[in-house]
């Protein structure tokens, strides 16, 4: 109208957005952003998803998440450990995921491992068949972030 051209405007595109369901994989244990937790974490019968930084190793009966800008500096032990932040420290999990904006240094032990396009990954990579008997106490799947 009135001698303008149209424009056509493209929206940004919207910062990828992350799901787990915090009930089906037994997470009751998030480390906030500001939080710097120096000493062991032991979780029986649960997971954990750190924000944060942990100083010490983390052995969880689920699932370990490490997102992105969260940083454990020692061990983890979990069934299951997502990784989007950074790990320094050895990984033994049954599955391990390690995301585009992840950086890990330390041996990886795993039964199965994802390594996405643009992670750093430094250390010795391990591949170990899992116990049939700690098989049973797997979810059936591994937690997935939807991306929206």
């Amino acid at each position: 109208m009135f001698g303008m051209t149209k424009k056509t405007v493209t929206a940004p595109p919207a910062p990828a957005q992350s799901y787990i369901d915090l009930n089906e994989h037994k997470i009751h244990t998030q480390i906030a952003p500001d939080v710097l937790f120096a000493g062991d974490i032991s979780l029986a019968q649960s997971g954990l998803i750190c924000h944060g930084q942990i100083i010490g190793s983390v052995d969880a009966a689920t699932t370990v998440v490490v997102m992105q800008g969260a940083k454990i500096e020692g061990a983890i032990k979990a069934p299951f450990v997502l990784c989007y932040g950074t790990v320094i420290g050895g990984i033994d999990a049954a599955k391990i995921e390690v995301h585009s904006t992840a950086h890990v240094e330390g041996s990886l032990r795993y039964e199965e491992l994802d390594i996405a396009k643009g992670a750093t990954v430094g250390g010795t990579l391990s591949r170990v068949p899992v116990p049939v008997a700690e098989v049973a106490q797997f979810p059936e799947h591994a937690p997935r972030f939807a991306s929206v």
